[in-house]
């Protein structure tokens, strides 16, 4: 087991539809209704949000950039989708869930749709050699100067299978990098930032991995 500390994480989802959707304008004045609602949506403020289209059938997009440029929306005849990227607190944490709830409510997506959600995180543990020697225990040949691990998990947390992956950093120096992956239908995965915590630990634990808490 290797205890480690998150340092920079972020996530992604995305919701692809089942066949592209033409452009509709109530659909998008419905849309950006919920994208600028404080209380259950993001929260948008007008500027942030830029529309474009070159004809009136499927060439379209919805973009927005917000929390200071960490975080993009898009939405276009074959998508929704959302990514965050930036956090670093126990606060970020709680900011982040609360945006991917928000994001759920804003597209409207029902149980029946399934979409991707995926968490990357930077980490460090207490020092390099045990960074090290945890990863050394994924050393399956002398050529691999790297190594790290994969692998797809079922946990109670969470109704879908996981792709959990652990490798060296690149860019960070002497840092882990970990990603999940995995699929969702509707909100109720998303409205606990407690609960969705606890899957992701569920997750690294099967691979030897305990995350201290984050400041």
């Amino acid at each position: 087991m290797i205890e480690i500390t998150p340092f920079l994480f972020g996530f992604s989802m995305e919701s692809r539809f089942a066949k592209p959707r033409p452009f509709s304008q109530q659909r998008l004045d419905h849309l950006l209704a919920r994208l600028i609602d404080a209380d259950n949506g993001l929260a948008l403020r007008t500027e942030q949000i830029h529309f474009r289209q070159f004809d009136l059938a499927f060439d379209y997009a919805l973009r927005a950039s917000f929390l200071g440029g960490n975080g993009a929306f898009v939405h276009d005849a074959e998508k929704f989708g959302i990514s965050v990227s930036g956090g670093r607190t126990g606060a970020d944490a709680r900011t982040l869930a609360e945006t991917a709830k928000r994001f759920l409510w804003s597209s409207e997506l029902s149980d029946k749709e399934v979409g991707m959600f995926s968490v990357n995180t930077h980490a460090r543990a207490d020092s390099k050699d045990k960074r090290d020697d945890f990863l050394r225990g994924f050393k399956t040949d002398d050529r691999i100067v790297g190594p790290g691990t994969l692998g797809y998990v079922r946990v109670t947390e969470w109704p879908e299978e996981v792709r959990f992956s652990i490798e060296p950093s690149v860019g960070v120096v002497d840092s882990l990098f970990l990603a999940w992956n995995t699929q969702f239908r509707g909100d109720s995965g998303f409205r606990s930032v407690e609960d969705l915590v606890k899957m992701l630990e569920s997750v690294a634990e099967v691979f030897g991995v305990k995350f201290k808490p984050l400041a």
